[in-house]
């Protein structure tokens, strides 16, 4: 199933395609996410920021953070991770397996054939971190440690599945610039 998957991605992807999806993603950057942000720091009355963007933390930090929102930001960032930040890591996935089937379409020092498909681990993550974020922002203050930690853990996840993705898009750039002499 992967590997038909991952053909499927090897042919549909073309420049058109890196273009649109490039476009698709600089909204969420650019406008959308720094919006959200914006909203849910004014609704909680400072800055709070957002646990998405945390490369790594610790539950007394999220719990902190979960009480600074208050009532009427958690509930607008609920709403965002169930929306927004579902679509943001769709569109991104999308882009990094277009790249990399770009990268590595037809070529012999792909490190293994369905590495185009390596932006799925990231998408999985992502999603089970926005559930674990929802549910804390739902739940609290009557939430386990549980759901903390599980939800570090895919944020740690995502971080370090998009290192990978990254470090392949460099790799594959790497090759395509620097051809070896045969």
């Amino acid at each position: 199933m992967l590997s038909a998957l991952s053909e499927t991605a090897y042919r549909w992807a073309s420049r058109r395609l890196l273009l649109l999806l490039l476009g698709l993603y600089v909204a969420f950057p650019a406008y959308l996410l720094p919006k959200a942000e914006q909203r849910i720091n004014e609704l909680a009355g400072k800055k709070v920021g957002i646990i998405d963007l945390l490369p790594g933390y610790q539950p007394d930090r999220l719990w902190q953070m979960l009480s600074d929102y208050g009532t009427e930001a958690r509930a607008y960032y609920a709403r965002t991770e169930a929306t927004t930040d579902i679509a943001y890591p769709i569109t991104y996935t999308l882009l990094f397996v277009v790249i990399l089937s770009l990268l590595y379409r037809h070529k012999p020092y792909r490190p293994f054939a369905i590495i185009n498909l390596l932006p799925l681990g990231i998408l999985g993550f992502d999603i089970a971190e926005n559930i674990g974020i929802i549910t804390l922002l739902h739940r609290y203050p009557d939430i386990g440690y549980s759901w903390a930690v599980a939800t570090a853990v895919c944020t740690t996840g995502k971080w370090l599945m998009l290192l990978w993705c990254v470090l392949a898009i460099v790799y594959g750039l790497l090759r395509l610039l620097l051809p070896t002499k045969a």
